[in-house]
């Protein structure tokens, strides 16, 4: 099977299925269920690298909403920063915008995406190792899937994506720490009659004081 030009996407569909729904909030275990009907590689190894690339996107997304919700002035606030950020995630995923295209100010946001690595991971997971046939194809012609990686600017492996979602996981579970303690109530803190000293008024006395007013 032959990978050339926009017949690309076509003829890797059914590889292709297995890395549908990668924003989805499904558990992995119904991910798991799926796995077969997607045409995902049955090997242990790759079912593994699997799950556990969309178990650290379910930490990470939760982390960036813990996060939020801790800056967030209020919950509308919150609710109303996400789904902004989630867009820009998408637009530069490294899939849709290669990171030489995308502007310097926004070069930051492919490194810090969730779904950029997700999505890497796991097509990186199920890519690696394939080999096409380019018999009977003309022009440019894919003929392994590193090949065909490289086409849509994916780089990565399984390892660096998933220890760029753990480093985003770690970053949101501090920044949410530090900011719950900054913006942690604050109240009177409240004293025992006992502990509080008796202040004793002191008569003047001398020549002259009738004690009258």
């Amino acid at each position: 099977m032959g990978c050339r030009g926009s017949n690309c996407r076509l003829q890797t569909r059914p590889k292709r299925k297995s890395l549908q729904g990668l924003g989805s909030w499904d558990p992995p275990s119904t991910e798991a269920s799926r796995w077969p009907s997607r045409g995902g590689r049955r090997k242990p190894d790759k079912f593994f690298a699997f799950l556990l690339t969309l178990v650290l996107e379910g930490f990470a997304s939760g982390g960036l909403g813990l996060f939020l919700g801790a800056v967030a002035p209020s919950t509308d606030a919150a609710l109303a920063m996400f789904p902004p950020l989630l867009v820009l995630m998408i637009i530069f995923n490294g899939f849709n915008i290669s990171p030489e295209a995308t502007p310097r100010l926004l070069r930051f946001i492919p490194k810090v995406s969730f779904i950029r690595w997700c999505s890497e991971g796991l097509a990186v997971n199920e890519f690696s190792g394939l080999r096409f046939s380019c018999d009977g194809v003309r022009g440019p012609c894919a003929e392994t899937g590193e090949q065909a990686l490289e086409r849509v600017s994916m780089r990565s492996t399984v390892r660096k994506a998933n220890m760029a979602q753990g480093g985003i996981i770690a970053g949101c579970y501090v920044g949410t720490y530090h900011a719950l303690r900054r913006n942690r109530p604050r109240f009177l803190s409240i004293v025992s009659p006992k502990a509080v000293p008796i202040a004793k008024v002191v008569v003047p006395t001398g020549a002259g004081y009738s004690g009258r007013s």
